[in-house]
C-alpha cells in the first residue's frame, strides 16, 4: 500500500469531498465519515489533558467549517498542502470511546459554538459530539427463497392448487 502524498491535486480532491459546516451557527449533519483516529502525538506520547493528565484520542472527520475552508485555502495557495489537509473538524474523546469507532465509519456530527481561545469575543464552531449510525447489509434473494418455499415438492402427496386472484363483480 502506498503512502498518501499531499500534492496540489490530492489536496484539492480530498478537501472537495469534505462536508461543509456553517461558521456562524450550530448544526448537525448525518453521514459524516471519520478520516482518522489518533491516540499519540508524533513522538508516540499519548495525548493527555494539561490539567487532569487524563488521556484522550483525537477523532478527525471528513468535515470542515467555512472558516477552516478559508484557512485551508490560504495554506493551499502557499503550497503548504499537508497543513491545508489539517483544517478539518475533530473531536477529543476518551480512548475507550474512540476504540469503539473506526476510520470510514459514518454517523451524525453535532457542532456547537464556543468563544475562540485567543479571542473570546469571537465565536467559533467546533465539533461537540458524534453518534455513529448503524447500517445493516441489505438482504437480497428473498423473492427466490419465497418462491422455492411455496413450490410443490417432487414427492408431494397432493397436487399444488392454483390460486387465482379474486375479482370484483359489478
Amino acid at each position: 500500500m502506498s503512502k498518501f502524498k499531499a500534492t496540489k491535486e490530492t489536496v484539492l480532491a480530498t478537501l472537495n469531498r469534505f462536508a461543509v459546516f456553517s461558521s456562524s451557527m450550530e448544526e448537525d449533519k448525518s453521514n459524516i465519515a471519520i478520516t482518522s483516529i489518533s491516540y499519540t502525538d508524533k513522538t508516540g506520547k499519548p495525548f493527555t489533558y494539561e490539567k487532569s493528565k487524563d488521556p484522550y484520542a483525537i477523532v478527525n472527520f471528513k468535515a470542515i467549517t467555512e472558516y477552516q475552508m478559508h484557512e485551508a485555502f490560504a495554506e493551499y495557495q502557499k503550497g503548504n498542502y499537508t497543513e491545508a489537509l489539517g483544517r478539518n473538524l475533530s473531536l477529543n474523546m476518551s480512548p475507550e470511546q474512540a476504540r469503539k469507532l473506526s476510520p470510514n465509519q459514518r454517523g451524525i456530527l453535532y457542532t456547537t459554538m464556543v468563544p475562540k481561545k485567543d479571542d473570546p469575543s469571537t465565536m467559533i464552531v467546533v465539533a461537540d459530539s458524534f453518534t455513529p449510525t448503524v447500517s445493516e447489509k441489505a438482504t437480497f434473494g428473498m423473492f427466490g427463497t419465497l418462491v422455492a418455499s411455496l413450490a410443490p415438492t417432487e414427492n408431494a402427496e397432493e397436487p399444488a392448487t392454483e390460486t387465482k386472484p379474486k375479482t370484483l363483480e359489478a
